[in-house]
């Protein structure tokens, strides 16, 4: 019923030729049964050109399966902590996944929807209420039970506090 899941995420910019960001997102999660999951986390994220992030979060997970379509749906709270903005930022995240085999091999198309708003405003930084929305196909493999590797295409939009909002299309492993 427990489970221990460490995600790890390099992020680069400018064509692959700079480094953006590196996530770690350690979690222990509990598996009520096998539709139904709760989790607890911890997210860093070594900002190169910003401030540093640590987050806090708490989620619930569900799963429904139709023939071999996977279907997923994820609620999680983030308490956020900023470099240089003080207090607390709580971010409310929704996403809806899907994952559906190719044939009798290991591996399966995939795709996920998520938007996020924040629940406060420190008047620096994130923006209150909706700040992003997120896009991604993809396909996997599974290597054994427990590890698998995916690449796919990810189209990010963020509102942002000040200047042009952010559209970037990225390529995700």
């Amino acid at each position: 019923d427990w489970a221990v899941s460490m995600q790890t995420e390099l992020r680069l910019r400018e064509d692959i030729s700079e480094f953006s960001q590196l996530v770690y997102k350690p979690a222990l999660n509990y598996h009520f049964d096998p539709t139904w999951a709760f989790s607890v986390g911890y997210k860093y994220i070594d900002k190169y050109h910003g401030a540093n992030e640590q987050d806090l979060w708490q989620e619930s997970h569900f799963n429904k399966t139709f023939d071999d379509l996977v279907t997923g749906f994820q609620v999680r709270l983030e308490e956020r902590f900023i470099d240089d903005i003080d207090g607390v930022i709580p971010r409310l995240r929704f996403l809806e996944h899907v994952s559906h085999p190719i044939g009798d091999t290991r591996c399966y198309f995939t795709g996920f929807g998520a938007i996020r708003f924040n629940l406060d405003d420190k008047g620096q930084g994130p923006v209150s209420g909706f700040e992003q929305s997120r896009i991604y196909a993809g396909l996997g493999r599974h290597f054994g039970e427990r590890i698998q590797f995916e690449v796919g295409y990810l189209w990010r939009y963020e509102e942002k506090r000040t200047g042009d909002d952010l559209s970037d299309h990225a390529l995700h492993f």
